[in-house]
């Protein structure tokens, strides 16, 4: 058996222990649950009576048409009557929204289009759903607008609702918003009231980040908006513009809010600190309850190595008093637990696996600028340092990466004597608001200085072993890998620049929005001269003895598109000749910007464990 075949065995075991622990969701009188298979994408719709009991096939991706058919997303309606599914082929984002009769199990002849990184929002009842859509081909560049589509009939296009990025959400209530931004950014910009044709505004599109709910004749949310840290407010949707008539429920804590739940008579909220999840209650009018008491520490991700944006549920509710939520630590698989507010009880839904072999511990270095940045070292019990280190980041688009889970993907690295390295760099949303806006456009440069400040201080304090480092880094994250490599290549022995936004000067046309705030834009001469200096793919210099690199590339990624990955592969190994390390250029057949986690973690694994741990030179 080769190594990879040896790896992905390895690592099977904990990755179907994750699938198994995510929850099947209510449809009607019935229980549906998407199940994908981490290694090859493939993945089933199924349908039954009971959560444990799913006895029924309603969709499989292996039995629909095209080159490797995926089931995006799975999204049913409120009555239960039909579920639309997101299917794409070739490994594309693309995605076509279609409709499934879940009494019969047949595909009704609905089809929308160009369904672009966004589910759809079904109207409350049932009738038809809101989708964010282009008007051709994604290839051929995103145009985005909203479409809403009646089942059996027409898809309508909003005029009202053209421009910017916009989606529209419809929430419990039945009220719909329109949400303007694409992740970093949300903020409601107007409703539609249950009953209303008419969308009333709310805030200005450059307002801020507000995740809202809708109780009464108010918006509950949580939001940055005058707190770095987040903060929980309640706004009269009659005067949501005026913020003298907000009301503050939760104030700012010491804790970054990343998510708030509104209950029947409590608010709940999930923060972060020091690097890990809390979760505390509030009554409804926000005088403080509790905080649930969770092993320490403790991390509420469902994939390791999957960070969440701004606003994103981690407990969803389970009646009126009580939530839902997957609990698990580095130690601990993420399990799915419920926990009832009113006797505090937590109550686990399936076994807890505990791994009591594996430690983690906190740590702050301090970066250039004299910024502390906060990151987790794991290893096995019995493995001291220094070890050979396994650095994995990202930092970019307000994501928060690496909250206590288990590295499941990574135990053989664990397992072989290294150590993980898991940094919360700026640009992400672990530490608020102005950890994100530090390393925009012109601040880019923070978020490498600060993977290169925790690489040091890992050598420096004996955990991590000199000249047996790896970065590894995916999208923006590999941009920051690009950066490793080519601003401190003595620091790192191999690097992993997996679907690379690796040239800054040639960003795809189409990458609108999100990319515009993150890097900066082309009409600005400050930020493409920052560009110039900072871009991956423009610093490479002769002479220079780079890492041992592997580009990871998927053939049909729209949003990090393959050219730019092959020029920086085929420059490096110009430079390297005979006489240098390693470059490999791994271009995926039919893949896009997304594949399952054990597509990847075994060839990086592979190409990672020969160059530093077996390599000498």
């Amino acid at each position: 058996m080769d190594r990879v075949a040896q790896l992905r065995d390895e690592m099977r075991a904990g990755l179907d222990l994750v699938e198994a622990a995510k929850q099947p969701m209510p449809v009607g009188d019935a229980w549906l649950l998407h199940r994908l298979d981490p290694f090859d994408g493939s993945s089933v719709v199924l349908v039954g009576p009971q959560p444990g009991q799913l006895d029924r096939v309603l969709l499989r991706s292996r039995d629909l048409p095209g080159p490797r058919p995926t089931i995006e997303w799975v999204v049913p309606s409120p009555t239960g009557a039909h579920v639309a599914v997101g299917i794409s082929t070739d490994g594309g984002e693309d995605a076509t929204a279609r409709v499934i009769d879940v009494a019969s199990g047949a595909m009704l002849s609905d089809a929308v289009p160009h369904v672009f990184v966004s589910q759809v929002s079904w109207l409350a009842d049932g009738s038809g759903f809101y989708a964010r859509v282009s008007d051709r081909p994604l290839v051929d560049g995103i145009h985005p607008r909203v479409a809403l589509h009646h089942l059996g009939g027409v898809t309508e296009h909003d005029d009202a609702l053209a421009g910017a990025p916009k989606s529209v959400v419809v929430l419990p209530s039945g009220d719909a918003l329109v949400v303007e931004g694409l992740g970093p950014t949300l903020t409601p910009t107007a409703i539609k009231r249950p009953g209303s044709d008419r969308w009333q505004p709310l805030l200005e599109p450059d307002a801020g980040n507000l995740v809202a709910m809708v109780r009464g004749d108010d918006l509950v949310g949580i939001t940055t908006i005058g707190a770095d840290r987040g903060r929980v407010v309640s706004i009269p949707i009659d005067s949501a513009a005026d913020r003298a008539t907000w009301t503050e429920l939760v104030p700012e804590s010491d804790g970054v809010a990343r998510g708030m739940m509104p209950l029947d008579e409590h608010l709940v909220t999930c923060e972060i600190v020091n690097g890990a999840h809390r979760i505390r209650v509030f009554a409804a009018d926000g005088t403080p309850d509790h905080t649930v008491d969770l092993p320490e520490p403790s991390g509420l991700d469902l994939l390791f190595g999957f960070g969440r944006g701004f606003g994103d549920p981690h407990v969803l509710p389970d009646g009126p008093a009580s939530i839902v939520f997957h609990l698990g630590g580095f130690d601990r698989p993420p399990c799915p637990h419920r926990y009832d507010l009113a006797t505090r009880e937590l109550t686990p839904l399936m076994p807890v696996v505990r791994d009591e072999r594996i430690v983690a511990t906190w740590h702050r270095a301090v970066s250039a600028d004299g910024y502390p940045v906060g990151y987790w070292h794991v290893r096995l019990r019995g493995t001291e340092g220094p070890a050979p280190a396994l650095v994995y980041g990202y930092g970019g688009f307000n994501v928060a990466m690496h909250t206590p889970c288990h590295p499941t993907p990574l135990m053989p690295w664990l397992e072989r004597g290294g150590c993980l390295l898991l940094p919360q760099l700026r640009g992400g949303g672990e530490e608020g608001l102005a950890h994100y806006r530090a390393a925009l456009a012109l601040g880019k440069q923070r978020t490498f200085d600060d993977l290169f400040a925790v690489a040091e201080h890992a050598v420096d304090t004996g955990i991590a072993a000199a000249g047996h480092l790896a970065f590894v880094g995916a999208s923006n994250g590999g941009l920051t890998a690009g950066a490793a490599v080519a601003q401190r290549p003595e620091l790192f022995r191999a690097v992993i620049c997996a679907i690379p936004a690796i040239d800054l000067l040639d960003l795809p046309e189409h990458a609108v929005g999100s990319i515009v705030t993150e890097y900066g834009r082309a009409d600005v001469p400050e930020h493409v001269a920052e560009w110039r200096r900072i871009s991956p793919l423009q610093q490479l210099r002769e002479g220079v003895r780079y890492p041992a690199v592997l580009v990871d590339q998927g053939e049909v990624d729209i949003r990090c598109p393959p050219e730019r990955s092959r020029r920086f592969a085929e420059r490096l190994s110009e430079i390297a000749g005979p006489t240098g390390r390693r470059v490999v250029l791994r271009e995926r057949p039919h893949g896009g910007h997304v594949a399952g986690e054990g597509e990847l973690w075994p060839v990086w694994l592979d190409f990672l464990i020969t160059e530093v741990m077996e390599s000498d030179g």
